[in-house]
């Protein structure tokens, strides 16, 4: 199967198991349950045997499905290409329109998204002097700005402290962002959590509507 197989069939399975504009809290038996199957699936096989045919149509569907799927790993280190933060989150933004630069809109509305996960401190820093905790949600900001249809955060407990969590659950249940002026009402939040932390996970979203899924649906052996 190539390299458009594998991207069609994990994005068939995430509709199959997930509704759009839905979040869920999916419990899991091992914390990198959710990270081996987009490493099986997409990862390994894009920067290894298959890397070779990332040329021409078939990048084109690579990059198609990163704007289809956002995913915001705790095994795999981000990578950042701006200068400073608040250009990283906008330079996604541009890259959803197919344009190479970001205008002052989208340098707003990321100031906008960084303010209310209390990051604006960080804004102008470069993004790989970042600590753990703040590269996950700038990444997950990057990831956030493409409006993709299934936004994936592994294990919200990896890298985030219960103050972090808590501010980036609020985020994803309160903010209304509209990028590109264009709405976001058909984005899939899904995210992660270890069994034994469910208590803390139930106290955060008790006050919010999540769906809580008792175990990751997708084998990585599919």
């Amino acid at each position: 199967m190539g390299i458009e197989g594998w991207c069609l069939m994990v994005l068939s399975l995430l509709e199959h198991h997930f509704k759009p504009a839905s979040k869920y809290l999916v419990r899991l038996r091992r914390h990198d349950e959710i990270d081996s199957v987009f490493r099986h699936h997409l990862y390994e096989r894009i920067e290894s045997r298959h890397r070779k045919d990332l040329w021409g149509a078939d990048a084109k569907r690579v990059i198609d499905m990163g704007r289809r799927i956002g995913w915001v790993s705790d095994n795999i280190d981000p990578v950042f290409f701006a200068n400073s933060v608040v250009e990283e989150i906008a330079g996604s933004m541009a890259a959803v329109k197919n344009i190479l630069d970001f205008d002052e809109v989208m340098l707003t509305n990321a100031s906008h998204m960084l303010e209310t996960l209390h990051l604006s401190h960080l804004a102008h820093q470069k993004p790989y002097m970042l600590s753990e905790g703040e590269s996950k949600l700038v990444w997950f900001l990057s990831q956030y700005a493409k409006c993709p249809h299934f936004l994936v955060i592994s294990n919200i407990n990896i890298g985030l402290s219960k103050l972090r969590s808590q501010i980036l659950l609020d985020f994803l249940s309160r903010f209304d962002l509209q990028t590109h002026s264009e709405k976001r009402d058909n984005t899939c939040f899904i995210i992660g959590y270890m069994k034994d932390e469910f208590e803390n996970i139930q106290e955060l979203v008790s006050h919010q509507e999540w769906i809580t899924v008792k175990n990751w649906p997708i084998p990585v052996d599919r």
